[in-house]
């Protein structure tokens, strides 16, 4: 069990270190959780326009490549299922951490790793 606690207790600071990093101007629990959603709006955007991106160039790729429209639903279809499993993951983190102030930013780092993850993939996508 002391363990496990320790190990909980590294990945907690990572993660504090982490958010501080973004929002480095921040000190109160309350005003890190708004940069960090914040900075969860920019992540967002960013991750939309990647997708929008790789979406036209399969559109566009219909025409000389026969496999682009079953590619274009496959990535329609894993976009959907990342977006759930993303959620529950950082769920999954907001509930461990149920009686910590800091649960809140747990969650929105979560989130933007995630999300900033999802579109360096999609990003790469582009370079096929």
């Amino acid at each position: 069990m002391r363990i496990a606690t320790t190990f909980l207790m590294l990945l907690f600071v990572t993660d504090i270190s982490i958010a501080s990093e973004i929002c480095s101007d921040t000190s109160a629990t309350q005003e890190l959780e708004k940069c960090l959603r914040q900075e969860v709006t920019k992540a967002d955007a960013r991750l939309n326009a990647s997708y929008k991106s790789v979406l036209s160039a399969l559109e566009r790729a219909k025409k000389d490549n026969p496999g682009a429209d079953e590619s274009r639903k496959k990535l329609v279809a894993a976009q959907r299922a990342w977006i759930q499993f993303r959620d529950n993951d950082c769920d999954a983190i907001y509930a461990l951490h149920i009686e910590g102030s800091l649960r809140g930013v747990l969650y929105l780092q979560c989130i933007i790793d995630h999300t900033n993850g999802r579109t360096d993939e999609l990003d790469a996508l582009m370079a096929y």
